[in-house]
C-alpha cells in the first residue's frame, strides 16, 4: 500500500494507468509482469456495480487483481486518513468531488508523459537465445483533451495547479425524493418543481400533535446534523439565488458578498433565511427541527414527505422500507 494514493475516483471519479516492466529470462516464453494487487475504496457504488469494470480491466491485464471495499459515507474519511497514516491505504479511491483539494496532498496526479509498458520474450538466435523487448506507450489525458471531452465543472473539480487529479466515472446529481402517498393525502398531485411550491406544500403536509410536536414533516430542510448532505442542498439554494460561492481560484469563499451595486444584501443571505425558516416554529413553513430523526430514517418510516438526496440514498430507503411508494423528481 502507499501513503500517497496512485489512483482516484471522484463521485465516482477515476484516473490512472499501470506502469509495468518485465525482466528478461532465458525461458522460451513471453516475459510476464509481476502480479499486482490493488485496493479500491468507495462509498457510493455497491460491489456488483463496479464488478463489470473490474472484470473488463482484469481481462486485458491478467496480472492485476483489484479488490473493492465499500464504506459508509460518515466513516470513509476517518478510515482513509487512519489507513494512510499506517501506510495501509488503498490504491484507488472514490471520493466526493468537493474533497479533491482537501486531500490533494495524499493523491498522485496524472503523469505528464505517456506511461511505458515494457515486456520481453526470448527467441532463438544462432545456437543461443536472446531477449527481445517491446515497449508500448499508453497515452495519458492532457488538460486540453479534458476540456474538450468533459463539462466545465469537471475541470474545476479535478485540475489543481495545472495537474489532473481525477476523472469522472459518473456524475450524480441531487434529486427530490418524495412519498407519493403522503403528497396524495395532502391533495398535492405532482412533486414540487420550484422552491415556491415546496414552500406552499409545507403547511399542507405538516402535522403536529396537541403539544406541538411534529408527527409528519413536509421536507427535510432548515437544520444540519439530521439532513444528509445538507451542505449540498443549501449551496444549491445559494447558487440558484445568484451567489458566487468562491473566487476564480476556488480557494476563497465569496458567497457572503453582495453580487452587484444595486443589491443591499448578498443573495446567499436570502437563501439561508428561506432554508432556516423550515425549522422556525414561528413561520408558516415550519416542518422540521433538530430533534427530528435523520432524514433517511424519517422518510423510510413515513414521517417525511420529501427529502433531497443522491442515487446512493435510494437503495438505502428501499432496504429500510421495501413497500414505500417513492417518487423521483428533478431538484426544484
Amino acid at each position: 500500500m502507499h501513503n500517497r494514493i496512485r489512483f482516484i475516483i471522484i463521485s465516482g471519479l477515476i484516473m490512472g494507468a499501470f506502469a509495468l516492466v518485465g525482466a528478461g529470462c532465458t525461458k522460451a516464453k513471453p516475459i510476464e509482469p509481476d502480479s499486482i494487487s490493488l485496493q479500491w475504496w468507495g462509498v457510493w457504488n455497491e460491489s456488483d456495480q463496479v464488478a463489470p469494470l473490474i472484470a473488463a480491466y482484469q481481462a486485458s491485464h491478467q496480472y492485476v487483481k483489484i479488490s473493492y471495499k465499500k464504506f459508509r459515507f460518515e466513516e470513509f474519511e476517518d478510515k482513509l486518513i487512519q489507513a494512510l497514516a499506517e501506510d495501509q491505504g488503498p490504491d484507488i479511491i472514490s471520493i466526493n468531488n468537493t474533497w479533491t483539494r482537501r486531500h490533494q496532498s495524499k493523491i498522485l496526479p496524472m503523469p505528464d508523459k505517456p506511461i511505458s509498458v515494457v515486456a520481453g520474450k526470448t527467441q532463438k538466435k544462432g545456437t543461443g537465445t536472446e531477449v527481445v523487448y517491446k515497449q508500448t506507450d499508453t497515452p495519458v489525458l492532457n488538460i486540453k483533451t479534458l476540456k474538450d471531452k468533459f463539462v466545465p465543472a469537471v475541470y474545476d473539480d479535478v485540475v489543481i495547479d495545472g495537474k489532473i487529479y481525477a476523472l469522472p466515472l459518473s456524475l450524480d446529481s441531487l434529486v427530490l425524493m418524495y412519498n407519493r402517498s403522503i403528497l396524495a393525502q395532502a391533495k398535492i398531485t405532482k412533486a414540487p418543481s420550484n422552491w415556491q411550491e415546496v414552500l406552499n406544500a409545507s403547511p399542507l403536509v405538516t402535522l403536529q400533535d396537541k403539544e406541538g410536536k411534529l408527527t409528519r414533516s413536509a421536507a427535510a430542510l432548515g437544520t444540519a446534523n439530521n439532513i444528509p448532505r445538507f451542505f449540498d442542498v443549501l449551496s444549491l439554494l445559494m447558487m440558484q439565488s445568484g451567489a458566487q460561492m468562491t473566487d476564480q481560484s476556488g480557494k476563497a469563499a465569496t458567497f457572503h458578498q453582495v453580487q452587484n451595486l444595486t443589491a443591499e444584501n448578498p443573495p446567499a443571505a436570502g437563501a439561508l433565511e428561506y432554508y432556516t425558516n423550515f425549522a422556525n416554529p414561528n413561520k408558516e413553513s415550519y416542518t422540521w427541527n433538530a430533534s427530528q430523526p435523520n432524514a433517511v430514517e424519517a422518510f423510510a418510516s413515513g414521517q417525511l414527505a420529501m427529502m433531497f438526496g443522491y442515487a446512493y440514498h435510494l437503495p438505502q430507503l428501499k432496504a429500510k422500507a421495501p413497500g414505500l411508494d417513492i417518487g423521483i423528481a428533478p431538484m426544484p
